[in-house]
């Protein structure tokens, strides 16, 4: 047993407990934190953590680097229980006190702690980690992520896509409860017996499938099976088109929901969620341009565009796809590094579209929500983030993007708020990871902010708004060779990028290094003939360099250019300076931020 600071880990029972109850963490990050404890204060290689926490399986980096992040999520909850350092391109150390011991696991089969919940006895697998209350009466089903069983192994993105529709048809059901998403997604890749899985999620249920794709088809199979004996008490085959996609996804929901009433006498939802596109191939571009959206850099979101204008090519009646072209042009216009007025005016066009078809779908009040955003119309933002959360509360997307707008308003907590739901319905989803890292420094808590920043990168260390906008919080900390350092990584990545050589002029005007600060500006002069620079952009180099009156004009120039990072004028840090002139106030005026 290690007992390191409030948490106290079983060698034997690879469990974690705090305060006398079970910690939720995926066994092999346990596995990962016990390798770390045995080395306590010294660096253990990537390589060498791979190897003894997945012995003799090839597995790819990332799956180190997910269960890295969760772990820190953890110490982060209960301070004073050390951390986890990255060595870069080397390993991890874990830094603080590691006492051993053999004191007993605090929880036992039977003992009910003071709240009332009952754990199973530790499991030498690591189950026990997801254990929770026991359900009140009535049936109740957890839907796990479908196994990739692909040739490439790259169809994560498809096999979790189905799992979702099913979990989300039988959300709407009437008469039956269901295991949340972060619950039963706990299990993916886990390698276990169903009736125990089902045990510790403490449902009659488990719904279980795979699929493999390959050339233009694909199979999908699905089964339910009864916790109580472990019989499988219904099972669909499909092999069918890429083009049937759809269609199939709609028959295995349907089975689903049928063999539930059947079993339970559940009442069936009479309306579908969220409705896809009616082609399977359409609905296939569109997930592939959720995945490239997702990125959030320029790049990735072009490909992204490339996938939605397919699928409404292939399907021109598909909300959702439209839904889709309308949030990729408004990503391009927040960027900055192109003209934003015609990206947030195809952006309007895109999400009116979509909304024409079928406006309750929480992806399209969402991609109205954005579009507002872009047109600078802060009261339509939050009306339409509103809706969307009132139509789907575990709507990750539309929770952290509300969120963005909150911090904006400096709504800090409720912006927190929103974001945290949504990673606990998503916790990988990056572009959640770094919004909540700005809110964090929105609301003045700067070092955490960094932490968040390098969370996200710790997943994708060219994730180029992490990269950047990390830069804000160090600024504000005073960490100005971090900074610098992080700028010249983003700009051996990107190219010469306008918020780049902004934030880097800030800096070293602020420094009292006045030549190289107006070699900026000049840089961004040669840099607007052949790209979009906004004046938002300018006038943090003015700022840098103590030039209040130009860098004022600069921000009202980027009113006119319709510059959506405007709206954080009343809340960014870096414009602190600013804020008491009374030409500051009538910019924030006429953005409307007290109002909304």
């Amino acid at each position: 047993m290690f007992e390191v600071g409030a948490f106290r880990v079983g060698d034997g029972d690879r469990v974690v407990y705090q305060g006398g109850q079970i910690v939720p963490l995926p066994p092999k990050a346990v596995d990962v934190l016990i390798e770390l404890l045995r080395n306590a204060g010294t660096v253990v290689r990537r390589e060498a953590l791979i190897e003894a926490v997945w012995p003799g399986t090839f597995v790819q980096e990332s799956n180190l680097t997910q269960m890295i992040f969760l772990l820190r999520r953890a110490l982060r909850n209960a301070p004073g229980s050390g951390r986890i350092a990255t060595a870069p391109r080397r390993g991890y150390s874990f830094v603080g006190e590691v006492r051993s011991s053999r004191i007993e696991s605090p929880i036992h089969a039977e003992v009910r702690p003071h709240n009332q919940l009952r754990f199973p006895a530790p499991s030498n697998s690591g189950l026990a980690l997801c254990a929770r209350a026991p359900a009140p009466d009535g049936p109740s089903v957890a839907v796990l992520p479908f196994a990739d069983l692909s040739p490439s192994g790259d169809y994560e993105w498809l096999t979790d896509r189905l799992a979702e529709d099913i979990l989300n048809a039988v959300s709407r059901a009437k008469g039956i409860r269901v295991a949340a998403r972060t619950s039963s997604f706990r299990f993916k890749g886990h390698v276990a017996d169903l009736v125990e899985i089902g045990r510790l999620l403490q449902v009659d249920v488990i719904v279980k499938g795979s699929l493999c794709a390959f050339s233009d088809r694909f199979r999908v199979t699905v089964h339910l099976v009864q916790v109580a004996d472990g019989f499988s008490i219904w099972s669909e085959h499909l092999d069918r088109h890429v083009d049937d996609m759809n269609a199939a996804q709609d028959q295995i929901s349907t089975g689903v929901l049928a063999a539930l009433r059947d079993r339970f006498g559940i009442d069936l939802p009479r309306d579908r969620h969220g409705t896809p596109p009616a082609s399977g191939r359409a609905y296939v571009h569109y997930v592939k341009g959720r995945f490239w959206w997702n990125r959030r850099d320029a790049c990735s979101v072009r490909k992204a565009i490339s996938c939605f204008a397919q699928a409404t090519e292939d399907d021109p009646g598909s909300a959702l796809a439209f839904s889709g072209m309308a949030d990729a042009h408004s990503s391009l216009a927040y960027f900055g590094s192109e003209d934003p007025k015609p990206h947030a005016q195809q952006s309007r066009e895109f999400a009116r579209r979509a909304a024409a078809m079928t406006p309750d779908l929480p992806e399209v009040q969402g991609s109205l929500g954005l579009a507002s955003w872009m047109a600078l119309d802060v009261g339509g933002t939050v009306a339409h983030y509103r809706r969307a959360v009132e139509l789907d509360q575990c709507h990750a997307s539309a929770l952290y993007q509300y969120g963005s707008v909150l911090g904006a308003l400096r709504r800090i907590d409720e912006a927190l708020e929103c974001c945290d739901r949504a990673l606990d319905i998503e916790p990988l989803l990056l572009p959640a990871l770094t919004w909540r890292g700005m809110i964090l420094h929105l609301g003045g808590h700067h070092e955490e902010s960094v932490r968040q920043f390098r969370d996200a990168l710790e997943f994708d260390p060219n994730l180029f708004r992490a990269l950047v906008e990390q830069v804000f919080p160090l600024v504000a900390l005073g960490r100005w060779r971090e900074a610098l350092d992080a700028l010249s990584k983003a700009e051996s990545l990107f190219g010469e990028h306008p918020r780049v050589l902004a934030l880097r002029g800030n800096i070293l005007g602020s420094q009292g290094e006045r030549a190289a600060a107006t070699a900026l500006l000049a840089r961004l002069n040669r840099l607007e003939e052949r790209t979009f620079v906004s004046g938002f952009d300018r006038a943090l180099v003015w700022l840098g360099l103590g030039d209040l009156e130009r860098s004022m004009a600069d921000l009202d120039r980027s009113y006119e250019q319709q510059y959506a990072w405007l709206l954080f004028a009343g809340t960014l840090p870096l414009l602190a300076p600013l804020r008491h002139h009374s030409w500051f106030l009538t910019l924030l005026g006429r953005l409307k931020l007290e109002t909304a």
